[in-house]
């Protein structure tokens, strides 16, 4: 059996210094997951799962910091990330 999940998330603008003359605008990023139940054994269950995030490798802020004193309001996210693994649920 093979499960597929998509995501999608977006950010409004925001306003990052209480004077308000530094904003960041909206942005959004795409990512993707997959399940395979590979292996029923009688003592687990083995899944494995590959996950790919940032599909679309965009640049674009992760998190603000409100009021740094350096005008530096901004930290970038990671870009286009992939990952697996194997995982392994224990009968009881």
């Amino acid at each position: 059996m093979l499960l597929r999940a998509q995501r999608a998330t977006a950010s409004l603008d925001r306003r990052t210094h209480d004077h308000l003359t530094a904003r960041r605008t909206g942005d959004g990023t795409a990512d993707q997951q997959q399940v395979a139940r590979a292996v029923d054994f009688d003592d687990a269950q083995v899944s494995t799962y590959l996950r790919l995030n940032n599909i679309f490798d965009h640049s674009y802020v992760g998190s603000v910091i409100v009021n740094e004193s350096n005008g530096r309001y901004y930290e970038p996210a990671p870009t286009r990330t992939i990952f697996g693994g194997i995982q392994i649920n224990w009968k009881h």
